[in-house]
């Protein structure tokens, strides 16, 4: 180790001691980032894991993403947030939840309908359905225009889990559940099981519903569900379950360092200016006339995609993307909106704000897994339509109109 890495490792941790004592929370932006970082890096450094050494120029990289991340979080607080009390900011529109609670269990036959359907053309069912997730297999087709519906489906059952109480039915909320695990299960992929679960736990700690040991219990849960994906997926079948989970351990939150440490050496950069961070909006003008071509050659570091570390990995932690779009500059300036972002929402969550407690559950989620990826401004698409959804939900003038047609309805009945 490095005299630079034994300080970054001791900075990390004196500065995580530090915010743990002043917010007495673990659930600020600053304590979850801090806190996952100390935990890769420690693990790095002090864990036999057999991975590549790490060195002081990606070091700086992250300590230039940290300070700029912890600026933009201190930046937040100089806006100021008017304390409310209104009800649209604890309770949701029920007349326009309930519309969208029945159109989501109208589909839930066809989203069934779709799984099977993929699973059936033959080869390994769930890589069937990895591959139409990704989009890799070109003759197996998707779950197609569903997808639109599950920014929708997390967004009702976080406001349903939140809403709760423990007097009331939990049909609705087991429903809304059900459906999410129903879009997870179709794209196989062991983050869609994450954003399920990690929001939920945040949402019932701000209710202060839930204990820890309780908590322990829903990890192990979320371990095994991740474990099972991956075998599912044709990976590590032959091991047994914690040889399994030291593998996947290794992989997903481990081996992402050293592989960035390849994309510096190699000198990565983006085919087309911003084509990761802005690719919802080029895959927009694709459709709308222009033929914007995104060279993954230039894109992506070692052979299709993977960098050996020394096993192959395609987790480069979440600098990839701002790295490669924009080099060091990319680094700095998305720190500071990530931290000022999140540290917005969490601060008008504490404000019982529930449309931005619940964006924040998610978002907070994005921030535990920077050592795999970003998913915020990468996923941008996604998360404008979960922003939408979570206002539209609470603050949405259609309730009058809703209220207005039950009013009609009644009053017919009564003529009748």
């Amino acid at each position: 180790m490095t005299p630079f890495a034994l300080l970054f490792i001791l900075s990390l941790i004196i500065i995580l001691s530090g915010i743990i004592l002043l917010r007495k929370s673990l659930l600020s932006p600053l304590a979850i980032v801090y806190c996952s970082w100390c935990f890769v890096f420690i693990g790095l450094f002090f864990g036999d894991l057999g991975l590549y050494n790490v060195t002081d120029r990606l070091l700086f990289l992250y300590s230039l993403w940290l300070i700029f991340f912890s600026l933009g979080s201190l930046f937040s607080n100089i806006i100021k947030i008017k304390h409310t009390s209104c009800i649209n900011n604890v309770s949701y529109n029920e007349s326009l939840f309930s519309v969208l609670y029945k159109l989501l269990i109208i589909i839930i036959p066809v989203l069934i309908y779709k799984i099977v359907r993929i699973m059936m053309l033959g080869g390994e069912a769930l890589i069937s359905l990895r591959m139409a997730a990704t989009g890799k297999d070109i003759e197996v087709e998707g779950i197609g225009f569903l997808n639109y519906f599950s920014p929708l489906a997390i967004i009702l059952f976080l406001a349903e889990l939140y809403r709760l109480k423990p007097c009331d039915s939990r049909i609705r909320l087991l429903v809304l559940l059900f459906i999410n695990f129903l879009f997870a299960f179709s794209s196989m992929a062991k983050v869609s099981v994450i954003f399920i679960i990690i929001p939920s736990i945040i949402i019932l700690s701000f209710k202060k519903q839930i204990k820890v040991k309780q908590i322990m219990i829903i990890v192990c849960l979320l371990i095994t569900i991740l474990i099972s994906i991956q075998q599912g997926k044709g990976i590590n079948r032959d091991l047994s379950l914690f040889e399994a989970l030291v593998e996947m351990l290794k992989v997903y939150i481990f081996a992402g360092v050293p592989a960035m440490d390849q994309v510096l050496e190699e000198n990565v950069s983006s085919g087309l200016w911003g084509e990761h961070v802005f690719m919802s909006f080029y895959k927009l003008l694709n459709v709308l006339g222009f033929d914007f071509i995104f060279d993954e050659g230039d894109s992506f570091v070692g052979t299709g995609g993977y960098a050996m570390v020394p096993f192959y990995t395609n987790v480069f932690t979440v600098l990839y993307v701002f790295y490669v779009d924009f080099g060091v500059v990319g680094i700095i300036v998305f720190a500071f909106f990530t931290g000022f972002l999140t540290s917005y929402l969490y601060r008008l969550a504490l404000n019982k704000q529930t449309w931005a407690l619940i964006l924040y559950a998610y978002f907070a989620t994005s921030l535990s897994l920077q050592f795999f990826d970003d998913f915020i401004f990468s996923m941008l698409s996604l998360n404008l339509q979960l922003m939408f959804w979570a206002y539209f939900i609470y603050h949405s003038r259609l309730k009058y109109k809703f209220v207005f047609i039950k009013k009609v309805y009644k009053t017919l009945d009564y003529l009748k």
